[in-house]
């Protein structure tokens, strides 16, 4: 997902959840998130931006920074543009987890662990590394 938490929710909030409270339905929405995670923010940032900052580049080639509230987000550097879309360290996720239930009535987040270019081995870590930090402690 390119959009940030905030502007997802301020999304949500406007669009999506008028038309299911009209309707009587739920209003929680599926998240899904980038995610290397790994021991610090620095080792997982640089391992991400390999593999994402040419994805984000096409979103750009593609028009999509045209269609967010702020044009220029998807122009930031690598790091600035992670800070609210990519899941780096054990902490984070747990964090982030909690907030996206808070904010957007979040029961399902996918986590998008594997990019075009990084081995199955470091995209298994980082699924490992989840499961025994993160899962086994929520």
């Amino acid at each position: 997902m390119h959009s940030a938490i905030g502007e997802v929710k301020q999304q949500k909030e406007t669009h999506y959840d008028p038309v299911r409270q009209k309707n009587g339905d739920d209003t929680g929405v599926p998240v899904i998130r980038e995610a290397f995670v790994a021991p610090t923010r620095e080792e997982a940032i640089g391992v991400a931006e390999r593999h994402l900052w040419d994805k984000y580049q096409r979103y750009i080639d593609w028009g999509q920074d045209e269609a967010m509230e702020d044009r220029q987000e998807l122009h930031r550097p690598f790091e600035e543009l992670a800070e609210d879309r990519l899941l780096a360290t054990p902490e984070t996720v747990c964090r982030e987890l909690e907030r996206y239930e808070r904010e957007l009535n979040a029961k399902l987040v996918l986590f998008r662990y594997h990019w075009l270019g990084l081995s199955c081995e470091r995209a298994r870590g980082t699924i490992e590394l989840t499961g025994d930090e993160v899962i086994l402690n929520v």
